[in-house]
């Protein structure tokens, strides 16, 4: 890095020493940005003072020791290399050892600060900008801090919270599996480090918990996400009621959020009725103007469709409703929120069968879809809810231009899906669905053979598991008896008949979507709502 984006200004001007009166306001700074707690704080606003008055006795004999050159150290593929100038350790002849010690102390403890302060700078101006520099300068400032030999615990242990954390911000920024190895070290590092009735604990083990949520995320090994939720637990139980620096509403959301991943991941229902009291206990903390209140918002929505996927309650159904609408309010994460919102909507048109609703939903679905830029992969998902949408709203209303549409989008977000993929296979299942349906206006025999093509091809990737394959196998015995009845081929009908003796296996009996008459009876009544 030719530019290290360190500049020692003091109040003599350019470089020199570390003067005691930019030490208060620079250490005053570190507090509020929640880098120092207010005991660390107060310690190294002494130790700076004692430096200033120190080089003032100094000043008359001998010239300010160096800090060496203010380049920090650049990160290679093997780690870190932690060079200290030497000349920092030099001073005046003649004290007793004891005294030469501690001006060394004192020297290395406000160097220690200026160095946190200045990654605490350049990670506020990554937060805001988010240009990577900054964060590879605030990386490599508290790296060298921490290779600095101060004699308090306290000191290292934040600035290794903090480093956890900005190399949390570095994994989410390149992919770099080492980064986010490497903030979970630092974190538990620092707890190691620090007492039990020290607040900066509440720092240490937030950044840990969110560190371990991503490791979750990249290697899906599920006891680092319960070692995340543990971390949340932990922070929330030790927090005091005037900490400032992480507020309540945070850990909450931190906690709920690993807990609705636990329940996707386990089934079990309590952890996401858990995440649901959690997120309840945020909605005083996160009035209206809040900046947290949008994720707040949408958190809960999210949560309270799962509890109604699960349960069925109409209550949770509208709750989730009503807080998307407030939180369409907010502008912020549009996309996400219209996609979530047409869902409800959809869900409430299967319930109530109100097609207002499900006009709406396809409302909501094309505003997101044109939030997304043409032919982005961001697209795909609400490309395949609006294509399954618009099919049901062409049976409900007869018309065609809505199923044109519908295969439109579909055979759009196919050509943007991956190989092998979830979403590949629920287009080819909506796209089977559609072409079934317009063959049944048109009587083009291609469609009929491409919806059949579509929907083999989607029985492959869909799990059996999934409500989906059950769609799809009814779905494709219609086809194929259709085609039987055109061709005359029995390959035809002997598929049909399997397809649907699988279908009749994966349905309980008397659910009210299981067919109602057998292949030899005529035309098999089967829904075709792949969506």
């Amino acid at each position: 890095m030719a530019e290290s984006g360190y500049k020692r200004e003091t109040e003599n001007g350019r470089g020199g020493r570390y003067q005691g009166a930019t030490a208060a306001k620079r250490q005053a700074s570190l507090q509020d940005m929640g880098i120092l707690n207010p005991a660390m704080a107060a310690s190294l606003h002494t130790l700076a003072a004692d430096s200033n008055v120190a080089s003032e006795r100094r000043s008359s004999k001998h010239a300010s020791p160096s800090f060496g050159d203010a380049s920090l150290p650049g990160r290679t593929r093997t780690g870190f290399d932690p060079r200290i100038n030497s000349d920092a350790l030099i001073y005046e002849k003649g004290p007793s050892a004891n005294n030469v010690l501690k001006h060394i102390m004192i020297r290395l403890s406000a160097q220690f600060s200026e160095l946190l302060f200045l990654s605490a700078e350049a990670q506020a101006r990554f937060n805001q900008n988010r240009d990577n520099g900054d964060l590879d300068i605030a990386i490599h400032g508290l790296l060298k801090a921490l290779y600095l030999p101060v004699p308090s615990h306290l000191f290292r242990a934040g600035a290794m919270g903090v480093l956890g954390e900005c190399l949390a911000a570095s994994y989410k920024e390149s992919g770099r599996p080492r980064d986010i190895k490497e903030s979970i070290r630092y974190c538990k590092g620092g707890l190691l480090l620090s007492s039990p009735d020290d607040q900066g604990q509440v720092a240490l083990f937030t950044n840990l918990g969110c560190a371990l949520n991503i490791a979750f995320e990249e290697g899906g090994n599920i006891e680092d996400l319960t070692e995340a939720i543990q971390s949340h637990r932990k922070a929330l139980a030790i927090r005091s009621p005037d900490d400032n620096i992480i507020e309540k509403s945070q850990i909450l959301m931190n906690l709920s959020g690993g807990l609705k991943e636990l329940y996707e991941q386990t089934g079990v229902i309590r952890h996401l009725e858990e995440a649901i009291v959690n997120l309840r206990g945020v909605s005083p903390l996160v009035s209206a103007g809040h900046s947290r209140r949008p994720h707040f918002l949408i958190n809960l929505a999210i949560s309270l469709i799962a509890s109604h996927e699960q349960n069925g309650s109409d209550r949770d159904l509208e709750e989730a409703i009503s807080l998307l609408r407030e939180a369409l309010l907010l502008d912020q994460e549009r996309a996400s929120i219209l996609l979530n919102l047409a869902r409800c909507l959809h869900d409430r048109f299967h319930k109530k069968g109100k097609v207002e609703d499900l006009e709406e939903a396809v409302k909501k679905l094309s505003e997101a879809v044109d939030l997304h830029p043409a032919g982005h992969p961001s697209s795909i998902n609400p490309l395949i809810v609006l294509g399954g949408c618009l099919n049901i709203l062409h049976e409900q209303l007869g018309r065609i231009k809505d199923l044109e549409e519908g295969i439109r989008c579909l055979s759009l977000a196919l050509k943007l899906s991956s190989p092998g993929s979830l979403n590949k296979a629920l287009c080819l299942h909506n796209l089977g669905t559609c072409l079934r349906a317009r063959y049944e206006h048109s009587n083009h025999f291609e469609d009929q053979d491409m919806a059949i093509q579509c929907l083999r091809e989607a029985l492959r990737l869909i799990p059996k598991s999934s409500s989906h394959h059950r769609t799809a196998l009814q779905n494709l015995s219609h086809c194929l008896l259709s085609q039987h009845k055109r061709q005359g081929t029995s390959d035809a009908l002997d598929e049909a008949t399997r397809s649907l003796q699988e279908t009749l296996h994966l349905y309980p009996p008397n659910h009210t979507h299981r067919p109602i008459h057998s292949i030899s009876g005529g035309d098999d009544k089967t829904p075709q709502g792949g969506h």
